[in-house]
């Protein structure tokens, strides 16, 4: 539950930072994302349009509020499942 309420919460403030705070990150990160790629080489012009075409989709609103609250949801759950599996007591307690 708590990974859920900081998912929303932090899908909420990307979403407010993208829109109205500095609507120009995504662009930055779309231009560093595409030199990278051409930095690496091994890719061709047309792939890497198909690359940046395919990152801006996930860059909208909707789509990225939605993977940042499953995001959230999953590694909080991983996490979860972590921590119990070290806490985990070997002897019941009303033995």
């Amino acid at each position: 539950v708590i990974s859920a309420v900081g998912g929303v919460l932090s899908a909420i403030f990307t979403y407010v930072y993208m829109n109205i705070i500095d609507p120009e990150v995504v662009g930055r990160m779309m231009e560093k994302a595409r030199s990278d790629m051409e930095a690496r080489g091994g890719m061709t012009d047309e792939q890497i349009d198909q690359g940046m075409a395919m990152a801006g989709k996930f860059m909208n609103g909707p789509i990225m509020i939605v993977g940042v609250v499953l995001g959230s949801v999953f590694f909080g759950v991983l996490l979860a499942l972590l921590v119990s599996a070290f806490m985990k007591h070997a002897k019941p307690e009303f033995e």
